[in-house]
């Protein structure tokens, strides 16, 4: 004998009981898809519902792109402007040696 929540019940009672709510358990799962036109229409939806997901999904990644495209112009512009901006400033200030040093040799040599 096997002490169980039903009382006491032999072993076979107890697979018996055990195999009649699983059957009931799988036909109640698969009871609300019993027809084929039922599981075609499931299917239906949850394809709609995935190419749905699926546009969004592409519509907000093309538009994270070209928002990271245009933060990748503005910020390759303003490097770009840096740059010849720090050019320019080593460029005059070399001049500007030259020319010093063009004026300290004329003074130089008119002494």
């Amino acid at each position: 004998m096997l002490k169980t929540k039903w009382g006491d019940k032999d072993v076979q009672e107890f697979v018996e009981i055990l195999d009649k709510r699983e059957e009931d358990r799988v036909q109640g799962k698969v009871a609300h898809l019993a027809t084929k036109e039922d599981l075609t229409k499931e299917i239906a939806n949850l394809r709609a519902d995935l190419m749905k997901d699926n546009s969004t999904l592409r519509a907000d990644l093309s538009k994270d792109i070209n928002t990271l495209r245009t933060d990748l112009t503005y910020a390759n512009s303003a490097l770009r402007a840096d740059m010849l901006n720090k050019i320019s400033q080593a460029s005059l200030a070399q001049l500007i040696a030259i020319v010093g040093t063009i004026v300290t040799i004329v003074l130089m040599l008119r002494k």
